[in-house]
């Protein structure tokens, strides 16, 4: 008798494929799905007999499976408990594990080719996603980027219920930025929710994270609670918090909070920054989506997202890829050397941003966002300009300050002003100093000096005259104001109706 070739090979008919290597006959698909399940078919029975002649080699004497269309499995003498076994399981964690061998013999049909090889490089596996629609769940997944596990920017292309490293369940999206993607996931192995960080498959990125989890164990900083590399990407596994700020302020349909409640959130965020700056971090990223609640309806504030933080040098740096644009502090937007003060520009602009419910400066771009803070502070100092490396961006005249977005006329009684220049989009900011920041937080109702000079002593032109974290912690608004009023109108959260904790106070 001849022996079968080892290779498929097919003749079409009108109506039908024929399979040689399996002796199958498969109608022919007329549709992607119905393709999808033949091509199952055939696959599962091809992995039955490598399984088997694997499951031999290892020794697991006595196991036989039989695989039937879709996956199930049948042994003879397989453990009746192997069912329910926690790393198969959906929606209950127990903390119990199994070995790879185990998984692979009892549950080696659901998993894909990659899995398999994968699999054994883990020491125990507390989860495995089964039911999840995997990626190489059909087909092999060497044709993509990473073995098929990436985009075409290198985020890692994740399916709901699936396993990451064999232990975590992604359970929802909480959120995608420039360089990662953060999900909710349960822990299997704890029982615990967590939010699960995955950054991007590069290699600049990936230093970034190593820097980002040194960064742990900081006042009022999320907790870091495991980290790893996973088909190439680094994981940051954190506690996971409530609502951030931004959504609290949504939620009071954007008319802001009182300065009693504003002092409440910030005092968290100073501690933290304080912390920092001792060591001489900078956050660099300190916006309302970065401070988020630890718990519903309480004040505790947990500040996020390390992933721009920068050990300070001897020499400093220049980059003007920190912060948001909305809080960027104008040494950065001019290429002048910075440090720590960068972080105490941002609270300057989440407390007014908190109290008015508005952003402060919300530039449209760098451009935008400097005649926005000229509109408000003014010229900066004199001498200012001479180290900073992209006056001309910025500045027309650099030695009289004449700012780009402006041009100078002559009055008729000889006097020199500085008139905006027509836009064809977008708006058009006013001279320098013609934004008084007493009447933007005025218009929101009584504002005490005290309040004021906080604010203004935090938007200052010269970094060195801006309030360290210590100093502003010990500021009249943050120590001796009492609160009077839980909200503007009652409750925090809008229509939800849940009073905010009692405990908030200014």
């Amino acid at each position: 008798m001849k022996t079968q070739r080892r290779v498929f090979c097919k003749k079409e008919t009108k109506d039908f494929v024929y399979v040689h290597q399996l002796n199958l006959k498969l109608p022919q698909p007329q549709n992607l799905e119905r393709a999808l399940e033949q091509i199952t078919h055939v696959f599962w029975k091809i992995i039955s007999f490598k399984l088997f002649n694997l499951a031999i080699v290892q020794g697991l004497n006595g196991l036989k499976m039989e695989f039937n269309h879709g996956g199930s499995t049948r042994g003879s003498k397989r453990p009746r408990e192997s069912e329910d076994h926690p790393a198969s399981k959906q929606s209950k964690s127990s903390g119990k594990s199994m070995s790879p061998q185990q998984a692979l013999a009892q549950h080696g049909s659901k998993l894909t080719l990659f899995e398999k090889a994968e699999i054994v490089t883990f020491p125990q596996i507390y989860y495995l996603g089964l039911e999840a629609n995997k990626i190489g769940k059909i087909l092999s997944t060497t044709s993509g980027p990473n073995d098929g596990y990436d985009d075409s920017e290198k985020f890692y292309i994740h399916r709901m219920h699936d396993h990451i490293s064999y232990r975590y369940e992604l359970l929802e999206s909480l959120g995608k930025g420039d360089t990662s993607q953060v999900f909710k996931a349960l822990d299997h192995k704890t029982g615990a929710h967590v939010a699960l960080k995955i950054i991007r498959n590069e290699d600049h990125l990936q230093i970034d994270a190593e820097q980002e989890i040194q960064l742990k164990n900081n006042a009022n900083a999320v907790e870091i609670l495991d980290s790893f590399q996973f088909r190439n990407h680094s994981c940051i596994v954190f506690e996971l918090l409530a609502r951030n700020l931004s959504r609290l302020k949504f939620e009071t349909c954007y008319k802001g909070f009182t300065p009693q409640q504003v002092k409440k959130f910030i005092i968290p965020v100073l501690q933290c920054l304080q912390s920092l700056s001792q060591k001489e971090i900078v956050h660099g990223d300190l916006n309302l989506e970065n401070t988020l609640l630890k718990q519903e309806y309480r004040d505790e504030i947990k500040v996020i997202d390390f992933g721009s933080s920068l050990f300070l040098n001897e020499e400093g740096s220049t980059s003007p890829y920190l912060q948001g644009c909305a809080y960027r502090a104008p040494e950065l937007i001019l290429g002048i050397e910075y440090g720590t003060p960068v972080d105490m520009w941002a609270v300057g602009c989440v407390v007014v941003e908190l109290f008015t419910g508005q952003k402060l400066v919300p530039g449209e771009d760098e451009q935008d966002q400097m005649a926005c803070i000229l509109e408000m502070l003014g010229k900066p100092p004199n001498g200012y300009l001479q180290k900073a490396t992209r006056a001309k961006e910025f500045f027309s005249d650099k030695n009289n300050m004449i700012p780009a977005y402006c041009e100078e006329k002559t009055k008729k009684n000889g006097k020199k002003i500085l008139v905006p220049k027509r836009k064809e989009s977008g708006k058009i900011r006013g001279p320098p100093g013609t934004r008084d920041l007493e009447l933007v937080l005025g218009m929101q109702g009584a504002v005490k000096p005290v309040f004021l000079d906080f604010v203004k002593r935090c938007l200052h032109w010269v970094p060195e005259a801006r309030l360290k974290p210590s100093q502003a912690l010990a500021h009249p608004w943050i120590k001796k104001m009492r609160s009077k009023s839980l909200t503007k109108n009652g409750n925090v959260g809008g229509g939800g109706g849940v009073a905010f904790a009692g405990n908030v106070a200014a």
